[in-house]
């Protein structure tokens, strides 16, 4: 063994690791190695093969132990002092000359389900990436578990984190820390791509925002359960996020925020102003027919009274840096446009692609359906009809802001000629939901399948398709078990196909 080439032997070692749940490998960067890496489900039997590996020869060691640095999972403190411990050991210089380098850290997800205290986080963090490092260096993804007393701005540093996954934290600043406002901060996590922030709880003690007025130039997925706990940790303001491609909000989610995702083309910003500092909801809508169906889809006729419920009153007590309330805002004439006079929103390479609606989104849909953006290519409705009414659901199938963000309607010559453009795909998280919409409401299934059909659309309901196909010979257990983590593989898989429809599009045009 001992006189194999280095990377044939590396490549042995790879495959005598335990491999990584399907989920948790797609959902991993592309920045990270393209080995096993450690996740809950697996850094046991991983960390016990590379000890044993470690214990064989010095060239064996020295590839494991660069193998346990790479993927961090510390669990409880008892973890956090033998890193910290062999860290301070060896030292910086010593770590660096033989190469250690660490691409993923997950904190908390302890056994006996004890929260982690985060006091030691910066620690962890400035001992694994003491500085600011050039791209593809540095930590890549950091998984926050079960934690209490939680800094997120302990992350400041690391400028190549792509992945922030928040489950059950307390956010909080230890005492004494400065809690003043910061009006111009440089620049922080430039390469951050997809936040996750689930059932997140803010100590009453936290004032500060932790990222306040910031722009995140590369933020593309967001999936956020608390608008409060997104305001605190990001400020909230989907202005600075310009490259968001795909959204799970929050039930307690404002209207103007989603004004605010309307990507236009307008170079003067003075001119146009912000969206989300400008933005009055419209009155709400009356219901608006149909297209006309096909002649075998004959449909009853909707009625002319718009049954929409009264705005949603925020959960949660307006603080430092939220847009004003939804309930508080004045509604404008019915001839002020919404948008500048003669202005027309058009898609943009970088606008929304894909949401997540819940059953309170449907409820309130004329209060946040003149904001959707029209750059979506796919919806998913994240209910069951027994969530909704009857009267909800009909003003979501007839309202004209979400007939306008659909495809258009499509003849058979169109649908051969041109691309298709609007929201072409629609998923039903329940397995059940087109039998139980048959059941409860068949005039109003027939205007859904007609819309479809009229529309070129396709829908599916249940698994994805693409989950059903994969490989489950590799189950996630404990903490990987826990998590909802549909709504980012389902953000992904739309990204990607995006992007393979850009790159698509450009080899054609460069034949034509």
């Amino acid at each position: 063994m001992t006189a194999l080439p280095v990377e044939l032997l590396e490549h042995v070692f790879e495959l005598s690791l335990p491999p990584t749940p399907p989920a948790i490998r797609q959902l991993t960067s592309s920045a990270v190695s393209p080995r096993p890496l450690a996740c809950w489900s697996n850094w046991k039997e991983r960390s016990a093969t590379l000890r044993t590996l470690s214990l064989v020869c010095r060239r064996w060691r020295d590839w494991a132990q660069r193998e346990l640095w790479r993927h961090c999972v510390l669990r409880d403190e008892s973890d956090i002092r033998l890193l910290l411990e062999a860290g301070n050991a060896m030292g910086v210089a010593e770590r660096r000359r033989r190469g250690f380098v660490t691409e993923t850290v997950r904190l908390g997800g302890a056994e006996n389900g004890r929260p982690l205290s985060g006091k030691d986080l910066g620690a962890v963090l400035r001992l694994l990436q003491a500085d600011e490092v050039d791209e593809g260096e540095g930590i890549k993804e950091v998984w926050l578990v079960t934690m209490r007393g939680v800094d997120l701005r302990e992350i400041r540093h690391l400028n190549d984190l792509r992945t922030l996954f928040c489950n059950e934290i307390t956010l909080s600043v230890s005492t004494g820390s400065p809690q003043t406002p910061v009006c111009h901060p440089p620049l922080r996590l430039p390469r951050l791509r997809s936040v996750t922030l689930q059932l997140v709880d803010i100590d009453p003690s936290l004032r500060t925002i932790m990222f306040e007025n910031h722009r995140f130039p590369a933020l593309e997925i967001l999936d956020f359960d608390n608008f409060e706990a997104l305001t605190q940790c990001f400020d909230g303001n989907p202005d600075a996020m310009p490259k968001l491609k795909a959204i799970n909000p929050a039930r307690d989610t404002q209207a103007e925020y989603f004004a605010a995702l309307q990507k236009d083309e307008w170079d003067d910003a003075d001119s146009v102003g912000s969206a989300y500092d400008t933005y009055i909801p419209s009155r709400p809508l009356t219901l608006a027919d149909l297209p006309p169906p096909p002649p075998a889809f004959p449909l009853p006729s909707l009625p002319s009274s718009s049954s929409a419920a009264p705005p949603p009153a925020p959960l949660y007590p307006p603080g430092y840096g939220w847009p004003p309330p939804l309930s508080s805002a004045p509604y404008p004439p019915a001839d002020v446009p919404l948008w500048p006079p003669g202005y027309i929103p058009t898609p943009s390479p970088d606008g929304l692609l894909t949401i997540w609606m819940s059953d309170d989104f449907l409820k309130y849909l004329p209060y946040f359906a003149p904001s959707l953006p029209n750059d979506l290519v796919k919806l998913t409705l994240n209910f069951s009809i027994d969530d909704v009414e009857r009267e909800h659901f009909e003003e979501f199938l007839s309202n004209e802001d979400f007939l306008r963000i659909l495809a258009p309607e499509q003849s058979s010559s169109t649908r051969s000629t041109q691309s298709p453009t609007g929201v072409t795909h629609i998923h039903l998280n329940d397995p059940h939901f087109l039998i139980d919409l048959t059941k409860r409401w068949p005039d109003l299934s027939m205007i859904f399948f007609a819309t479809m059909k009229v529309r070129g659309m396709t829908f599916t309901q249940g698994p994805q398709p693409e989950d059903a196909d994969r490989d489950d010979e590799v189950e996630m257990n404990g903490v990987e078990a826990t998590m909802n983590l549909d709504f980012l593989l389902d953000a992904e898989r739309v990204i990607r196909r995006q992007k393979e429809e850009e790159v698509r599009a450009e080899r054609v045009a460069r034949l034509v």
